[in-house]
Formats: C-alpha cells, structure tokens, sequence
C-alpha cells in the first residue's frame, strides 16, 4: 500500500559537507529505489540541538516528504541504527493531502508574506480601545469628590440665622 510519510533526521555535524551530503542522499536513494517518489526534500542545514546528545550540541537536519509504500519503513529504520552517524530520526505517516501539509508548515511560502500591500500596517499604539480603555482614569474621577467637598463647605456656611444662638438660651 503507497502512503505518504515525512521523515526526519538528523546527521552529525563534525563530518565534512560531502559526507553529509552522502548519508542524505542515502536516505534519498533507499526512498527511491523502494518505488518511491519524492515530493519535497528540505535541507535545514547545521542547527543547535534543543539538548545535548552523545555530546553533541549541534546537528545537520534534513526532511524529506515522499510516497512510498509501506516497505520502505523498515529499511530506513535499519539504515538509521546500522549507521552511527545518524544522531536521531523521526517517520510520520502523512494523513493529509501533502501540498497542503507544506503549506501549513510554511503559510508565507519559502520566505514571502501573505500581507496585502492595500491593508494598512498597525502599530502597538494603534490598538483597538477596550472596556478597561473606557473607564475613567483617577485625574477625571478626582473634580467629582471635589463638587461634593464643596457642596458640604457651602452647608457649613449657612447664615447665622439658622444657628441657635446662645443668647436665647
């Protein structure tokens, strides 16, 4: 049964580029001489390891995305731990259309963008106003609390009239 797979894996940097361009183009020809096809190969270059393997802080990664059937699995399997100079390496069976699994791996294409030159750019300070953007901020709040210090001064000068007073007591 033909599926197709992405498979990746990564080589020990320390050899010389034409060895390392020899143990990707094994995996290639394993693939191909498997009746297999090659939809897209990917050469990620020298990259640092997210931790430290065998010593190693940094390795060479390739993918390859390829229909293939399902014999070709254990071929590579016994190519990757017969050869030490492959470090780690991952198969998955791809359950989607591959054109659009790389388009969600790259949704800009190799290096471009998807943005409209007609969309204007926002910048941070262009952000849409929220509700906390609504409220009113303590310097607005502050008259408020003076109106109502000034309305009870104007009852403490109320006239004298008003006031017993203590002759009549």
């Amino acid at each position: 049964m033909v599926r197709n797979y992405e498979t990746t894996f990564i080589i020990n940097p320390q050899s010389d580029d034409a060895t390392i361009e020899k143990h990707v183009s094994d995996i290639k020809d394993i693939i191909t001489n498997s009746k297999g096809t090659i939809i897209n190969e990917n050469h990620m270059g020298t990259r640092r390891l997210a931790y430290e393997i065998d010593k190693l802080t940094q390795g060479y990664y390739a993918t390859f995305i390829y229909e293939a059937p399902t014999e070709v699995l254990p071929l590579l399997e016994q190519h990757f731990k017969i050869n030490e100079a492959y470090i780690r390496d991952l198969t998955i069976r791809l359950e989607c259309d591959p054109q659009e699994y790389l388009k969600q791996q790259d949704p800009f294409g190799k290096h471009g963008s998807d943005r409209d030159s007609d969309r204007p750019h926002r910048h941070r300070s262009d952000k849409p106003q929220t509700k906390s953007d609504d409220a009113p901020d303590k310097a607005e709040a502050a008259p408020e609390k003076t109106e109502v210090k000034e309305e009870s001064t104007k009852a403490d000068d109320a006239p004298a009239d008003d006031k017993p007073s203590e002759d009549k007591a």
